[in-house]
């Protein structure tokens, strides 16, 4: 009969050799999910995937890897996560943040970032990170990233076309579409500001009978010409000018209360008339003119925007009718 404490000892040594067996199950269950991973990640298209050791050592290195990095599966094997895809600003930060998953069970957030390509140049990336547990305190990392250079490109052209909408092609002015769309916050911060607003339409005399005398392209140089001249009398940059339409134009500033508020509608006309441009059609002055109407408004009793472009018209109607080349106005009583 053998002693206790051999008995005891056989006992231990039998649990020993069963707990390694389950451990290796647990290790090998755990292996298959990561080779399932990588099968899954194998067979994923448009999605950079790299997967990472405990020293942030490359273990996986996805074929769309290669296209979007530049680096070969080779190539790739063994480096530094940082020495092959972080720009040098963000190395730190992406290594605290690795050590931190990894010792402390904080998750890496999802986000955007700007990554390296082989030859240097930056890519726009959407990544994601899996942090998978394998035992024996290790672990593998993998990092899914999107390529987001097609959307960026796409964001800019929109951003362009959306620039282009704003600005008129002829005279380099904002334009309608611009006008929209800012129009509402603009009148809402000069009733912040307790200005007075001046809001003044602007139209070339008889300007159809110019396109029809001289024909369209000496028109559109009369435009330019006009155009700068906005531009040369309204030079701050809160002063806004459109061209809303053929020879019509928009202007908006505003001044502090009880100055001289028409100094610049007044400059304009005059310039106009100044560049001396023949316009045998124009009766009475011979050249080029523009006529006025500008509302100005006292913000305060938040007069709406169909009523102060209503006053605008008005008024430039009536400078038509007493003659063209001149302004009327109409100034709100609470001015």
């Amino acid at each position: 009969m053998l002693p206790r404490f051999l008995t005891e000892l056989k006992e231990l040594r039998s649990e020993v050799t069963r707990l390694s067996e389950e451990n290796e199950q647990l290790k090998s269950i755990q292996q298959e999910k990561v080779d399932t991973f990588k099968q899954f990640f194998n067979q994923t298209p448009k999605i950079a995937v790299q997967g990472y050791n405990n020293d942030r050592e490359v273990i996986y290195w996805n074929k769309f890897s290669e296209e979007l990095y530049g680096y070969t599966n080779g190539e790739a094997l063994g480096k530094k996560l940082e020495e092959l895809i972080i720009p040098e600003f963000m190395r730190q930060d992406v290594i605290t943040s690795i050590n931190n998953w990894v010792e402390d069970d904080v998750p890496i957030e999802a986000d955007e970032h700007w990554l390296l390509h082989k030859d240097g140049s930056m890519l726009p990336v959407y990544s994601q990170h899996v942090l998978i547990r394998t035992g024996n305190d290790e672990c593998e990392m993998f990092c899914m990233d999107i390529d987001l250079r097609e959307l960026k490109n796409t964001e800019e052209m929109l951003t362009l076309a959306r620039e282009s909408y704003t600005i008129d092609s002829l005279t380099g002015l904002k334009s309608k579409f611009h006008y929209n769309q800012m129009i509402d916050e603009y009148l809402e911060s000069v009733r912040k500001s307790e200005k007075v607003l001046v809001y003044c339409l602007l139209d070339l005399d008889n300007f159809k009978l110019y396109n029809d005398t001289y024909g369209h392209m000496k028109g559109d140089e009369v435009l330019k010409k006009v155009g700068k001249i906005l531009l040369t009398c309204l030079t701050r940059p809160d002063d806004v000018i459109i061209r809303s339409g053929g020879e019509e134009f928009l202007v908006m500033y505003t001044v502090d209360k009880n100055h001289n508020y028409l100094g610049p509608v007044e400059n304009i006309i005059r310039l106009t008339e100044e560049l001396q441009i023949e316009h045998v059609k124009n009766s009475s002055y011979g050249v080029i003119t523009i006529s006025g109407g500008a509302a100005v408004i006292n913000q305060d009793d938040n007069m709406p925007l169909e009523k102060i472009s209503e006053l605008a018209d008005t008024a430039l109607t009536a400078a038509k009718k007493a003659g063209k080349n001149n302004f009327v106005h109409y100034v709100n009583s609470m001015v």
